[in-house]
C-alpha cells in the first residue's frame, strides 16, 4: 500500500468519524451539513499538517487529567469509596489521585483559577 493510498485512508477514517459523531449528538437529519463540517476540518489538517511526518498520542495523560479533575470537583472529603465505585478504580488509587490533586492546588500561584 503506497503513501499516497494511506493518506486518503486516513482522510476517510476521520471524515466519516467526525460525521457520525456529529449525526449521534444532533440526530440523523444533520448528515449533510456534518459532512461538510467533516471535509472542512480534513482539509484544514492537509493545509496545516499535510506532507509532515508527526507524532499522534493516544492522549492517555491528557485524559487521566480531565478525570483527576473530575474525581477532585466531586471529592467531600471523605467519600473515596464512592469515587472508586464510580470510577473503576480502588480506594487506594482515589486517595492518590487526591493527594496529587491537593499538592497540584497548593503549588498554584495566589489568584489563579
Amino acid at each position: 500500500m503506497g503513501y499516497a493510498y494511506q493518506g486518503y485512508e486516513l482522510y476517510e477514517f476521520l471524515t466519516q468519524k467526525i460525521v457520525a459523531s456529529i449525526i449521534t449528538r444532533f440526530g440523523d437529519d444533520k448528515e449533510e451539513p456534518a459532512k461538510a463540517v467533516a471535509n472542512a476540518v480534513c482539509d484544514e489538517l492537509i493545509h496545516e499538517w499535510g506532507g509532515m511526518s508527526f507524532y499522534l498520542p493516544k492522549g492517555t495523560v491528557a485524559k487521566c487529567s480531565a478525570e483527576a479533575e473530575l474525581i477532585w470537583a466531586e471529592f467531600n472529603g471523605a467519600n473515596f469509596g464512592a469515587l472508586g465505585k464510580k470510577y473503576g478504580k480502588s480506594e487506594m488509587r482515589i486517595r492518590q489521585i487526591i493527594k496529587a490533586m491537593q499538592i497540584k492546588s497548593r503549588s498554584k500561584p495566589r489568584g489563579a483559577a
